[in-house]
């Protein structure tokens, strides 16, 4: 029964923010994107969320160190930024500018990445790996580099994968966890510190619901909300109170925990309380405590219960709450905060005004992301409205179906700063100058007289 209600909760929290799968659409990035690792924003660094692709059919992102992965609702994948491991899948250490998509099969169910290498589950549960390969994180019995997708093994029963700094995880589903790679941390859970180039088990838990992997520390949680850690432990975050490596893993709390994520060596979770906690490393504030202390336990972050999911780069943090609105704090050196400044932040900021986003992907010193689109716009006039051209340079054109008629219009940025207003008397069509407004994503507010509200996102090139 406590599996059970766990289960449905975790369901209800992903359903209030928009279940990924079924919903997520708009592509953002920021951050460092020297080498385009943000898709195409534009720019080589942005300290502010700007959308990187206009094909709404995004329902994953990842990303490693310079570059990342995407997963489209047709099972196709696509990957951009750096290559020197073959990471991307594309066959070859060439570099990409824009999202390109994987030749072959576009089966893809999930996907994970982290440093150098990449996983993949096709939906007959095959297990697939590609990219750097010198602690045998692949899994396919050798140490050889791979610049394709390369099956592992003949099982067809993984559901999860989870790649770490050079080591690997899996689930399978008899929830049963299997782990291979560098272990010199004891970061694969096993009783010692050999590298493994196989899947090996871990322990003999049937119970496994997710993992979260840093540089050389691990969290797991189980079924019943159980959190587990294991591996190294430099900054306390395993949460034990001490700072002494974990072999196997070994039982944190039987509390029931939603959400948990695993920077370079700091730790996030969210309880089903909604509340939400951090240790570890916090040189940079990414723990949230509003210092820059060491945790060696897990700590908890303000009073808020309204938590929903956590994500962890290597020295910075984000949350989702369950209205959608989307946290960020610790290191910014790239802007990677998204906050609209470069300057480090201990304690949690929230990024602009949208309240539909459903997932984040950090990587080292940026970020992609993925927003619902949900605007709430009434349905009965949404249609008869358009914007035109979307994105848009010097002029955007708003055009009506229906007369406008009396009605004021803003234009908020991304801090829901008003950087245009007006309003007239107008027939079915008028334009706006936006020639001098920087780059980024804009949100569009008209009200018309009889107090309907058209609420629409552009983007300025």
């Amino acid at each position: 029964m406590r599996r059970l209600l766990l289960l449905s909760f975790i369901i209800a929290i992903f359903v209030s923010i928009s279940s990924i799968n079924s919903y997520a659409k708009i592509f953002y990035g920021w951050g460092k994107n020297s080498d385009n690792q943000c898709g195409t924003i534009g720019v080589s660094q942005s300290n502010f969320p700007l959308q990187a692709d206009y094909d709404y059919s995004w329902v994953k992102l990842v990303a490693g160190r310079s570059y990342a992965l995407g997963l489209k609702s047709d099972g196709s994948l696509w990957a951009w930024g750096l290559n020197w491991y073959g990471q991307l899948g594309l066959g070859n250490t060439d570099p990409y500018s824009i999202p390109t998509k994987l030749s072959g099969a576009s089966n893809w169910v999930t996907i994970s990445t982290k440093h150098y290498h990449t996983l993949g589950i096709r939906t007959n549960k095959t297990l697939w790996a590609w990219g750097s390969n010198d602690y045998g994180q692949l899994g396919d019995g050798g140490n050889t580099t791979r610049r394709l997708p390369y099956t592992i093994g003949y099982d067809m029963d993984w559901v999860e994968v989870f790649a770490g700094r050079d080591y690997s995880f899996a689930i399978k589903d008899n929830g049963t966890l299997w782990a291979w790679g560098d272990n010199r941390s004891y970061q694969l859970g096993l009783p010692d510190k050999t590298n493994r180039n196989v899947p090996t088990q871990v322990g003999n838990a049937t119970d496994w619901l997710t993992i979260a992997t840093g540089d050389y520390h691990v969290l797991g949680l189980k079924q019943d909300g159980s959190l587990w850690v294991w591996g190294g432990n430099s900054y306390g975050e395993l949460g034990i109170g001490t700072a002494e490596p974990v072999a196997a893993p070994r039982l944190l709390s039987n509390e029931e925990w939603v959400s948990i994520a695993a920077g370079a060596y700091h730790s996030l979770a969210v309880n089903k309380d909604g509340t939400l906690w951090a240790w570890g490393y916090n040189h940079f504030g990414q723990l949230g405590t509003g210092d820059d202390e060491d945790r060696l336990v897990p700590t908890k972050i303000g009073n808020d219960t309204n938590w929903a999911k956590v994500f962890a780069g290597d020295y910075f943090s984000f949350a989702i709450n369950k209205d959608g609105t989307l946290w960020a704090w610790g290191l910014n050196d790239y802007g990677q905060l998204g906050i609209g400044n470069n300057e480090d932040k201990n304690m949690p900021q929230r990024i602009n005004i949208f309240s539909d986003w459903v997932m984040i992907a950090p990587g080292m010193g940026f970020a992609v992301a993925l927003r619902s689109g949900s605007l709430g716009v009434p349905d009965n006039f949404s249609s008869l409205i358009n914007l035109a051209p979307n994105p848009a340079s010097d002029f955007l054109n708003i055009t009506s179906q229906a007369r406008l008629g009396n009605c004021s219009i803003y234009i908020y940025d991304y801090l829901g700063q008003t950087v245009y207003s007006g309003s007239g008397n107008f027939d079915y069509a008028c334009s706006i100058d936006i020639s001098k407004l920087p780059i980024s994503t804009y949100y569009l507010q008209i009200v018309f007289e009889d107090g309907r509200t058209y609420k629409e996102i552009f983007v300025k090139k």
